[in-house]
């Protein structure tokens, strides 16, 4: 008889320790799942979308200074497409974690401008790199402060649009054709 009491007493104890650690643990995973969610949702993720029937290379100016051109060096980086996004025609391209918490880590060792260089996928194929360099083989270059790419919901179109006219280009707003 006593064997069973102490049989369900410790029973009745490993239940109640086993729903205590339960539920620790259930804390324990949720309190990760809501950190973690936090430090993605601070985080700003860019866009680029390509609205036009083309594909084309993406490639952000955002190297440390003294590693590859930044600002008001617009120098084309590499002799290769490693660093360019391919951005299949209307379709776009994500940037998740360029500009980092909050937006402006990018920006703290740039200065205040960041740039963008579009070149039509077909102009990589056609020439060599020495040529698209030597000749500014590209189709579009945006130069755009942190407070543009707000304005812009951090959305980046090629060819730009009305919302982009006064925002610093090259080609200027309208030289392109679409």
């Amino acid at each position: 008889m006593e064997r069973r009491n102490i049989r369900n007493l410790l029973s009745k104890n490993y239940k109640i320790i086993n729903m205590k650690g339960n539920r620790y643990l259930l804390l324990v995973i949720s309190t990760f799942i809501l950190l973690g969610s936090q430090c993605k949702k601070d985080r700003i993720h860019l866009v680029m979308v390509n609205n036009t029937e083309h594909s084309v290379y993406c490639y952000i100016n955002n190297s440390w200074p003294g590693v590859g051109p930044t600002y008001p060096d617009t120098t084309l980086w590499g002799r290769t497409t490693h660093g360019y996004e391919l951005i299949k025609p209307k379709s776009k391209q994500i940037f998740e974690n360029l500009l980092g918490k909050g937006g402006k880590d990018t920006f703290k060792h740039l200065g205040d401008t960041l740039s963008f260089v579009i070149i039509d996928a077909d102009t990589i194929a056609a020439y060599s790199w020495d040529i698209i360099n030597k000749e500014y083989k590209i189709r579009q270059r945006y130069d755009l402060s942190f407070h543009d790419l707000q304005k812009l919901n951090y959305t980046l179109y090629y060819p730009p649009t009305e919302a982009m006219r006064d925002m610093k280009m090259w080609p200027k707003y309208g030289a392109v054709e679409k």
